[in-house]
């Protein structure tokens, strides 16, 4: 595990495949150099000099741009996954196509490499999750590992402000892979932190309800309440029956509510506790697991909008289960079944099996 000199290059690993890939998508907001975000001025030994690195890009530079361009075209096979952390946020990111994967293993450290050797790093200072990370260079550090497929990042923070920051930026980096461009164009507000409701880094209750996403950070935000009863026990196992649908072209609601049963148990109440989660699909909501090519051609849509909340489940070890009997019923083939989800005999099996298990049945009808 390499591990960042100064909290500085902790900017670097993430934020700039996210800054490439505006500079290409985003012709309109050309500013020559607008390639990756600077260090804060004078923050750490060889930080904030050579800004800009003079007329032009280098032909490093354009290198680099070139091979994270490519990255950002073949964004669809990047997958994704990011955990909330009490002190910060864990991110990984990985490619079955083994170029890409190759490609962002190289990223890192390459951009390490970048940042200690001062080369010339352009500014880019149009987002506030960036802003603030420049200005709070030197108040977090990142670690990073290699995974088979990619690259598994971790920030830390101790200031509750920061951990926030470094929570955002990760949530932003996976809008912005999954969304693209139109990402540029949302309007966007930092959440607010009160900084004297703190104590030894660990924010209090300020009196008003803040949502947060624990485990999850695309869909299912909670709010923490580690002084209410009933708080989340250790060992718990939960059977979703799932058997409402919804518009083709939305995902189905029953998936962001599971990707909710999981940040509560990850972060709502005092403590974290570990947690089973099964899913059965069956009635309307059961052809929700299609493969996208198969979804979109039976329902006329560009894709299955329910793919990227499953595999975020998948990541979270929710199991997912579809029932064969309906989907027989439906005329759909187990073979069009997305990998995300495994094909059980029926709806009732996979309960009666289930809760003889020790899971408790929560219907989402």
């Amino acid at each position: 595990m390499n591990t960042a000199r100064n909290s500085q290059s902790s900017l670097r690993p993430e934020i700039r495949f996210f800054v490439y890939a505006l500079v290409f998508m985003s012709a309109a907001l050309v500013v020559c150099d607008v390639v990756i975000a600077q260090p804060g001025q004078g923050r750490g030994q060889g930080f904030g000099r050579r800004m800009g690195g003079g007329p032009g890009m280098s032909a490093e530079m354009r290198e680099d741009m070139t091979t994270l361009h490519a990255m950002f075209a073949d964004r669809s096979k990047i997958k994704r996954n990011v955990k909330m952390l009490s002190n910060g946020a864990e991110a990984t990111t990985e490619s079955d196509d083994e170029t890409i994967a190759a490609l962002l293993k190289e990223h890192v450290p390459a951009m390490e490499s970048r940042v200690h050797e001062n080369e010339p790093l352009p500014p880019m200072t149009f987002h506030p999750i960036f802003v603030e990370l420049i200005k709070h260079a030197d108040d977090y550090t990142l670690t990073y590992t290699e995974t088979d497929k990619g690259m598994k990042v971790r920030y830390k923070a101790d200031d509750p402000f920061v951990v926030m920051l470094v929570q955002e930026h990760a949530k932003l980096v996976s809008r912005f892979i999954k969304n693209g461009m139109e990402e540029i164009h949302k309007p966007y507000t930092l959440p607010k932190v009160d900084h004297s409701k703190t104590d030894g880094g660990k924010q209090e209750s300020t009196g008003q309800s803040e949502y947060t996403n624990p485990a999850i950070a695309e869909y299912g935000k909670v709010v923490r309440l580690p002084d209410a009863e009933h708080q989340p026990r250790v060992g718990s196992r939960i059977v979703v029956d799932v058997t409402k649908g919804g518009p083709a072209g939305k995902i189905n609601p029953a998936l962001e509510k599971a990707a909710r049963f999981v940040n509560i148990y990850a972060g709502a109440g005092k403590e974290a506790a570990k947690v089973d989660i099964a899913i059965i699909l069956h009635g309307d909501a059961t052809l929700a697991i299609l493969k996208a090519d198969v979804y979109a051609k039976r329902f006329g849509t560009d894709e299955n909008p329910n793919l990227d909340c499953l595999r975020i489940l998948n990541a979270a070890e929710v199991k997912v289960y579809v029932c064969g009997q309906s989907l027989i019923s439906k005329e759909a083939d187990p073979k069009e079944v997305d990998s995300t989800c495994k094909v059980a005999v029926s709806a009732l099996t996979t309960l009666v099996n289930l809760q003889a298990d020790g899971y408790a049945y929560v219907p989402l009808k």
